[in-house]
């Protein structure tokens, strides 16, 4: 009897939480990085664009202190990430 009624308090769980968990799946990612020199230093202060190729819509986002950049919430698609600094050559990768 023990048994039964542990099995009916997993399903009823089940019901209620199993609608919470689909629900808070999150439907986008995220491209992060750091930027480069030719010497393999970090360039801080790069401009840093995200271009989602399919709906043309850019975010922008700039390098920190380390080089480094995040650009999140993005929708799955193809992107083009494009970087741009005074005094260099202007970078994209597809």
């Amino acid at each position: 009897m023990r048994c039964r009624n542990l099995a009916a308090c997993f399903v009823v769980c089940l019901m209620v939480f199993a609608p919470i968990l689909i629900w808070g799946q999150i439907r986008s990612g995220t491209i992060t990085g750091v930027v480069t020199d030719a010497s393999r230093g970090t360039v801080p202060g790069a401009d840093v664009t995200v271009l989602n190729q399919d709906t043309n819509v850019a975010q922008n986002a700039q390098t920190n202190a380390v080089g480094e950049f995040t650009v999140p919430y993005l929708a799955a698609g193809r992107y083009k990430v494009g970087v741009k600094k005074e005094g260099f050559r202007t970078y994209e990768q597809t």
